[in-house]
């Protein structure tokens, strides 16, 4: 009876053995089962593009520059109003107030996760037919990280000068791991990596992308025209804004938008000016059309045919306040992407520049005719 008895035992507490490492064996499964979609690791095209999506989709970019630009007052009781130190150091240029609007860390941020997919992207196995995704994907990360780094460059840096190879950059974090140390660049180490981001992006990207904010060909070519101006580089300036225009040159004609509703200008997927959509991520309370007044001089600056009088702004009483933007709703959320208006004023001024009179006016006037009423210009 004892050994019947030990017998049982034995079994019982193999069974339970068993029955525990299934249970651990489970366990272990769940445990790695990701809870959120934002902590699983990304090991497909589609994943990585997901990634793109989401950082493009919020849109944005420092706004700090334009909070601290001279377009724009606010009065007394605005800005007695403001409870937030730091805004209200922000506007006056004070030199701790940097803080206020969070540009460093959310523009990085955007930075991280471009980094990510550079570094992941190679890990994916992908297919023939899947080769253009793949270099579509990389092209969308160079560009994005290289928008973002010229963003920061005209915030933190000295204007691009002979003196480029000695004055302090930014930092170019271009690793996805936080724990890797980095330090600031120098401004021509900076624009030297923007440009082979975008030129390597260039290559990459589609003529046409699936919608705005992601983006393609022409925005690669208006954005080096955009950084080469930023340079006094105008040969390439010129070079690359003749890029992007022999791609796309359409213009939308004033005359033809209602200024009815929230702005003037349609959504980014009906603006066909637009190569890549993208606004500013925070802009203060102190610099929104409640709050913030234009100049003046500037509203007088326009004459009373030009449309852009109209579209650009709003009249409250005595209060000239700002009122659309290609970012296509009300309110001081500035688009600051890529145009095509942009790249027909800078081809005009490199074109001025070099000495071809010709060129320059017929470029500034094929831009003007659409923003006067028609027949006034």
């Amino acid at each position: 009876m004892q050994r019947n008895q030990n017998t049982i035992d034995y079994f019982t507490r193999l069974l339970l053995l068993l029955a525990l490492s299934c249970s651990l064996g489970s366990c272990k499964k769940y445990l790695d089962e990701k809870q959120s979609q934002d902590q699983a690791v990304p090991a497909t095209l589609v994943d990585l593009q997901a990634l793109l999506d989401r950082v493009n989709n919020w849109g944005s970019t420092p706004a700090y520059a334009e909070f601290v630009a001279d377009n724009y007052y606010v009065s007394d009781a605005s800005w007695a109003a403001e409870r937030d130190v730091l805004v209200r150091k922000s506007y006056r240029w004070e030199a701790d107030a940097q803080g206020a609007l969070n540009s460093w860390e959310a523009g990085y941020n955007v930075i991280y996760h471009c980094n990510v997919v550079l570094e992941y992207l190679p890990r994916v196995k992908v297919s023939a037919t899947e080769a253009a995704a793949r270099d579509q994907i990389k092209g969308a990360a160079l560009f994005t990280r290289a928008f973002y780094f010229h963003s920061f460059a005209q915030l933190y840096c000295n204007a691009y000068s002979s003196s480029a190879a000695s004055d302090m950059g930014i930092v170019l974090r271009t690793v996805g791991s936080i724990n890797e140390p980095v330090a600031r660049a120098t401004v021509q180490e900076t624009y030297d990596r923007i440009i082979e981001d975008l030129k390597t992006a260039a290559a990459l990207l589609p003529i046409t992308a699936a919608a705005r904010t992601r983006p393609n060909k022409t925005a690669a070519y208006g954005m080096l025209a955009r950084v080469y101006l930023s340079m006094r580089d105008y040969t390439n300036a010129a070079f690359y804004a003749n890029q992007a225009l022999a791609l796309n040159s359409e213009l939308l004609d004033f005359n033809n938008m209602t200024g009815i509703g929230t702005s003037s200008f349609p959504q980014f997927t009906n603006n066909r000016e637009i190569q890549f959509f993208c606004g500013e991520f925070y802009a203060p309370s102190l610099g929104s059309d409640l709050h913030c007044n234009i100049d003046s001089t500037l509203y007088r600056s326009y004459d009373a045919n030009d449309l852009r009088k109209t579209h650009y702004f709003r009249l409250n009483g005595t209060r000239r306040y700002w009122w659309g933007s290609y970012y296509g709703v009300e309110g001081f959320t500035i688009f600051n992407g890529l145009a095509n208006d942009e790249q027909w004023l800078i081809r005009a001024e490199c074109r001025a520049r070099a000495g071809d009179k010709d060129g320059a006016l017929h470029d500034l006037n094929t831009l003007l005719r659409t923003r006067w009423v028609t027949g006034t210009f």
